[in-house]
C-alpha cells in the first residue's frame, strides 16, 4: 500500500475514532464536585467546565410525565435554567398511560431523542438493564442524603451507580368536593364500609358518580391497588416472599371490583379513563371522589385551570380492615438521561440544576 494511501486511511480511521467518543467521556471535562457547597446553597452555582458540554442548538428534548399544568415550578425551573445557560429545554407532555410505550419506541430505535426520560421508580430497573440510560454518577455523592431521605435514591443507585435524580414526588389521596357530600347529607368515608355507602348516595347515574379511577393503564391500576392495600395494613411481599396470592390482596381486588359491577358506583367505562379525564369530570360536577395523585391539587386550586377552586379538599385513603387511617403509597419519579442521546453532558447539567 502507498504512503500517501496509509496516511488517508489513518486520517479517516483518527475523525471516525474522535466521532465514536461518547458525549459522557466530554462531560467528565466538567468539574460537577463539590455538589454539596455547590448546588444545596441559597444561590445555585454551575459546575466549572460547564461551557463545555452546551450543545449548538443549544435545546434539550425531555419526555415529562403529564402535563406542567400541575407543576409549574418544573416550567419556571426550565425558563431560569435558560437564562442562564442558554440552553432551552422542549418539554413533550405524555400521559402515564403512553410514557412507557413513547420511551420503548425510542430506546429500541436507538433513537437521540428525548435526551432527558422522566421515570417512574419502578421503570429504573428495567430501563437500566437494557442499557437504555447513561451513567450519570459524577453527579453523586453521599452528602445527598443530608437533603432527603435514602428511600428517594433506592431506585436511582443500582450497583453503585446513579441512573437517575429524584425529581418529583407524589402521593395518593382522596380527591372529593365537599358541596357534592353537603347536599347528600353525608360526610367524607374514614373506612371502606363507609366509602360504599357514601358513594352509593352520591351517584346519580348518568350525570353523576360517587367514585371513579384511573385504569387506563396497567402500572396507575396497580397503584390504585397497592393505596387500598396499604390502608388494611396489607403488602405485596411477606417476609422477602410475593404474596400476591395472600387474602389481603385477593381481598382487596375485589373490592375494587365490588365497586364496579355490585356497588355501581363508578362509570360504566371506568377501565378506559384516565388522569385527565378525571379532571375533567371533577371540573364538571360529574364526580364526587375519586384515588389521585396530589399534583391534581395544584389544578383544582388554579383558577386558570379550575372552576371548583372553593369546592375542592382531599384527605386520607379510607381505611380497610384491620388498617388504620392514613396509610398511602408514594411515588418518586428521577429524571435520567438517554444513553444514545448526543447532549449527555448538556443533559447532566439540567438535572444537575433541577435538584438544587
Amino acid at each position: 500500500m502507498r504512503k500517501k494511501d496509509v496516511f488517508f486511511l489513518s486520517l479517516v480511521l483518527g475523525v471516525v475514532c474522535l466521532l465514536a467518543i461518547p458525549f459522557a467521556v466530554l462531560a467528565q471535562e466538567v468539574q460537577w464536585k463539590p455538589i454539596n457547597e455547590r448546588v444545596y446553597q441559597e444561590i445555585y452555582q454551575l459546575p466549572k467546565g460547564w461551557e463545555s458540554v452546551v450543545p449548538e442548538d443549544k435545546t434539550l428534548v425531555m419526555f415529562n410525565y403529564g402535563t406542567l399544568q400541575g407543576d409549574p415550578a418544573t416550567e419556571q425551573n426550565a425558563l431560569a435554567f435558560e437564562k442562564l445557560t442558554g440552553i432551552k429545554i422542549k418539554f413533550i407532555e405524555l400521559e402515564s398511560s403512553d410514557m412507557v410505550p413513547r420511551v420503548t419506541a425510542a430506546m429500541m430505535a436507538e433513537q437521540v431523542e428525548p435526551d432527558v426520560i422522566q421515570a417512574a421508580g419502578e421503570e429504573m430497573a428495567s430501563y437500566t438493564m437494557r442499557g437504555w440510560l447513561a451513567d450519570i454518577t459524577p453527579l453523586w455523592d453521599a452528602s445527598m442524603y443530608k437533603h432527603s431521605p435514602k428511600g428517594f435514591w433506592e431506585s436511582s443507585l443500582i450497583k453503585g451507580k446513579l441512573y437517575g435524580v429524584p425529581h418529583v414526588t407524589r402521593v395518593m389521596v382522596m380527591h372529593y368536593r365537599p358541596s357534592l357530600l353537603k347536599a347528600a347529607g353525608v360526610e367524607t368515608p374514614k373506612t371502606w364500609d363507609e366509602l360504599v355507602e357514601v358513594a352509593k348516595k352520591l351517584t346519580k347515574p348518568p350525570n353523576q358518580y360517587g367514585w371513579a379511577f384511573t385504569a387506563k393503564d396497567s402500572l396507575t391500576t396497580t397503584k390504585y391497588m397497592l393505596s387500598f392495600l396499604y390502608a388494611r395494613n396489607g403488602r405485596t411481599f411477606i417476609d422477602g416472599k410475593p404474596s400476591f396470592n395472600h387474602k389481603d390482596v385477593v381481598d382487596t381486588v375485589q373490592f375494587m371490583v365490588d365497586l364496579i359491577h355490585k356497588h355501581k358506583v363508578t362509570p360504566p367505562n371506568v377501565l378506559d379513563i384516565s388522569d385527565s379525564e378525571i379532571i375533567a369530570m371533577f371540573n364538571g360536577g360529574k364526580l364526587a371522589m375519586a384515588p389521585m395523585w396530589t399534583y391534581m391539587t395544584g389544578i383544582m386550586l388554579d383558577p386558570k385551570q379550575s372552576r371548583i377552586t372553593g369546592d375542592y379538599a382531599n384527605t386520607l385513603m379510607p381505611a380497610g380492615p384491620g388498617g388504620e387511617l392514613g396509610a398511602a403509597i408514594m411515588d418518586v419519579f428521577p429524571n435520567t438521561v438517554n444513553a444514545n442521546s448526543k447532549k449527555i453532558g448538556a443533559a447532566m447539567l439540567w438535572l444537575d440544576f433541577l435538584r438544587s
